[in-house]
């Protein structure tokens, strides 16, 4: 018997604002109703200040499955329920199931709401949820501590809640289940965000003190500069009026923008104005702020990543978001721990402290003990070479050779070595721009980043120089472009591209006229492109193939219709395919020393006294299912998060 289940709380901590876990820990959290249904049976509730009944008990005992839309409703009765009734058994990991990852697993919307919008199912979430959230969960007064228990509102909410467990189910039997191995990855997800990363929280007010007042000055002196029209550095719209009036047009004070613009040619008090407005907007130091936000009681920062957050698997970030803190400049770590000292002390940073604090911002994270990581060494262009067959670029890997300087050499025609500093460049950006078939665009971007500088015309002989070297890449882009246009051509069939050993298979599934692109990877995992069409147009002398499917665009929140081709699907393939290297690689860690973070690429685990090779080696082992596939990681051990 499945049970499903939705808790409806109240609390005086923000949940949006300190995340999940200093809501559960906060002692104003409470149960407003649970919502719960056995199997196909009609949702039933309990409410406010009702005992939990015995066939929910029995069930938890039992170790049977319990369904909830995230992972909130088992923290909630682990962390909320059984503090107010110890007795009541815990709900084990292993019995939770996760409609939410379901739907990401799905490439669908992940909200409950939005997932049934989206699937058009009978059940459909309440609108009026945010409204009684509203009234209910936040409350009435703090001093003295009190809530709104109208009770035609608290009946409003148990029959939302009642829904909320219908629109639940319906998801459950609609979409697929994760399979067993995804549940173990989800399963070592959870583990990990539960032990969360201990956390400097002496260096984070310190930090979060000296930007405060940093700031401040900021403020005060752009107030001078600008005779008082622009009050605060914070005012965007204003600094962009005021330079306009004082002869230097703007439209946009955006970071990229702003660099760009200070490079060139503004007027000496222009350029005061957008140096402040550059400085103060150092958003990074904005991540202390937010990592005392949510910092549990014990020093620990938990619940900050969120499995299969992107549409090929990846583990994506939340709140503090460590997924893109700065990188530390200094290649001496003992300047980068001094300077972390200064920061703890609030010693004078003299200039830029903002710069200066944003820096060494991954020295917040300190280890009970020390830390061991590992980065995976140009993984995704290992992977890439591997699923094309590129046999030379493997080759160079396997002899432990620089890729970049290889790149070069085919590019030149020449040996290039490490000491041609020009002609490695290139390689490196040609290496990262040009696999998925980027072309002027990419290739432009990628030098920009690098601060590599290459007339246009050089620079369409490079990425001709380049793929020609690399046929099979370029031959790989065509395959899996025709295989995925004639699996939804024909669905129902199997169109497989690759080589023995790395095929990876397409096949489109239609159901009521909509088509699902379905992906299997080497690995044995499903990649999903909902509501798939192709098309076939004659273009560049050839037939080109593409699709279309709904998603969600990097960085943004709306759902739409998206563009894919050959090489953005052989990007996906690549990604998801150096994911589940990276799980394999997780299960193997996290079995002898437990991770309590992963970065992109890179794993962060703590002990006692972990030992370093036996990480590398467990780290850089290639998985079963790609023996030929030469693997290498970058480790580093200490006490605190200042690898660079």
């Amino acid at each position: 018997m499945r049970l499903f289940i939705d808790f409806e709380t109240r609390s005086a901590c923000d949940l949006k604002e300190h995340g999940v876990a200093r809501y559960y820990e906060d002692p104003t959290t409470q149960v407003i109703c649970l919502g719960y249904a056995f199997g196909d049976e009609p949702a039933s509730i309990v409410k406010l200040g009702e005992p939990i009944p015995k066939s929910i008990i029995d069930h938890i005992v039992d170790a049977n499955e319990m369904i909830s839309h995230g992972e909130f409703d088992a923290l909630i009765w682990n962390h909320v329920v059984r503090r107010d009734h110890p007795e009541y058994p815990e709900i084990k990991l292993e019995q939770i199931v996760d409609t939410m990852a379901q739907c990401r697993v799905a490439c669908i919307p992940a909200s409950l709401e939005k997932a049934g919008e989206y699937l058009k199912l009978t059940q459909q979430k309440q609108k009026v949820g945010k409204v009684l959230i509203n009234k209910l969960s936040r409350p009435k007064s703090l001093n003295p501590l009190e809530w709104n228990e109208k009770p035609e509102v608290l009946e409003a909410m148990y029959e939302y809640c009642k829904q909320d467990v219908e629109t639940c189910r319906e998801i459950s039997k609609t979409l697929p289940p994760l399979s067993d191995r995804e549940r173990r990855v989800y399963a070592l997800d959870y583990r990990i965000n539960e032990r969360g990363v201990l956390c400097d929280l002496e260096f984070a007010r310190s930090g979060v003190r000296i930007a405060a007042e940093y700031k401040a000055g900021l403020d005060a002196r752009i107030r001078e500069a600008t005779n008082g029209q622009v009050t605060a550095c914070s005012e965007v719209k204003k600094i962009g009026e005021w330079a306009t009036m004082s002869g230097f047009p703007i439209e946009s004070v955006a970071k990229a923008e702003l660099a760009e613009m200070l490079e060139g040619s503004v007027p000496d008090t222009v350029r005061q104005v957008l140096e402040y407005r550059q400085d103060y907007a150092k958003t990074s130091t904005a991540k202390l702020v937010k990592l005392l936000d949510m910092v549990s009681e014990d020093g620990r920062l938990r619940w900050q990543f969120r499995y299969h957050g992107t549409s090929t698997g990846r583990f994506s970030g939340r709140g503090v978001q460590l997924q893109n803190l700065p990188r530390i400049p200094y290649d001496d770590k003992d300047e980068a721990r001094f300077l972390v000292n200064q920061i703890k002390t609030g010693a004078d940073l003299l200039s830029r402290p903002l710069d200066k604090i944003s820096s060494v911002l991954r020295g917040a994270f300190v280890s009970d003990g020390s830390f061991v990581g590992a980065d995976f060494s140009a993984i995704e262009c290992r992977v890439l070479a591997w699923l094309a067959g590129q046999q030379d670029v493997l080759d160079v890997f396997a002899r432990k050779e620089d890729i970049y300087c290889f790149a070069a050499s085919r590019i030149y025609g020449r040996p290039i070595t490490k000491a041609q500093k020009a002609e490695r460049a290139i390689g490196k950006v040609s290496t990262l721009a040009l696999g998925y078939q980027g072309h002027m665009g990419a290739f432009a971007n990628m030098a920009k980043i690098y601060g590599v500088k290459v007339p246009d015309e050089t620079a369409k002989k490079v990425i001709s120089a380049w793929r020609q070297a690399n046929e099979r890449i370029v031959r790989y882009w065509a395959d899996v472009a025709r295989a995925a246009f004639e699996a939804l051509k024909a669905p129902g069939t199997n169109q497989t591209v690759g080589r023995p050993g790395c095929y990876s298979t397409f096949r489109a599934d239609a159901r009521a006229g909509v088509s699902t692109l379905k992906i299997k990877l080497p690995s044995g995992r499903v990649l999903y492109y909902p509501n798939a069409t192709a098309k076939e147009e004659w273009k560049y002398g050839k037939v080109s193939y593409s699709f279309e499917y709904d998603g969600q665009e990097e960085g943004k929140a709306v759902w739409g219709r998206l563009d894919s081709y050959g090489g953005k699907l052989v990007a996906n393939i690549t990604s998801a395919t150096a994911r589940d290297i990276m799980v394999d690689a997780m299960f193997r860690v996290d079995s002898q020393t437990p991770i309590v973070a992963t970065v992109h690429d890179e794993l962060l685990c703590e002990g006692v006294q972990p030992d370093e090779q036996a990480f590398v080696e467990l780290m850089s082992k290639s998985p079963d299912w790609a023996p030929d596939l030469p693997m290498a990681v970058e480790s580093w051990v200490g006490d605190r998060y200042l690898k660079g």
